[in-house]
């Protein structure tokens, strides 16, 4: 079996924005991505096939596995601060683009893989259809949970 956890329902642990904050969209989008990569190292640690990928978190597991997968990812899903937040608007969309690109610059700055980034349009178009958007710690995440967390620490998203 698989089960998949994307963006559209899904949120940041952070509280939701308010008039005070700077880019409320920045820590929406970014921490949905953020928060799903949590996810996805937290089923890996206990030892599941998951998945980050453009379009949520995949994990694969056996249909006998089902008690034991629905406990793990329930408090994965409780670790990575994953919430409802609702749906975002163009301009939280467009601000979270840009605060992307910055930590893509950082990124690459500090020698780490960035995959190339898609046109704002595309980014926007994506978060709007409740997809996951293109993350400038995508390739990173790839090259495994130690790689992931150097880079975190290297290039942070920005916080509320």
């Amino acid at each position: 079996m698989v089960a998949a956890l994307g963006l559209s329902a899904c949120g940041g642990s952070e509280a939701p924005p308010s008039a005070e904050t700077e880019s409320p969209s920045l820590s929406r989008a970014q921490a949905n991505a953020r928060n799903l990569a949590e996810y996805a190292r937290c089923m890996q640690d206990r030892g599941w096939d998951a998945v980050f990928e453009d379009d949520g978190v995949t994990v694969g597991y056996h249909v006998d596995q089902e008690d034991a997968f629905r406990a793990d990812e329930a408090e994965c899903h409780e670790l990575s601060g994953i919430e409802d937040f609702g749906p975002y608007t163009v301009a939280e969309s467009d601000a979270a683009y840009d605060a992307s690109l910055e930590v893509a610059e950082c990124l690459q700055e500090a020698g780490f893989p960035v995959d190339d980034p898609p046109s704002r349009e595309s980014y926007i178009a994506t978060i709007l259809d409740g997809g996951i958007p293109w993350s400038p710690f995508d390739a990173v995440f790839n090259e495994g949970t130690e790689e992931f967390a150097k880079a975190e620490k290297a290039c942070p998203l920005p916080e509320m």
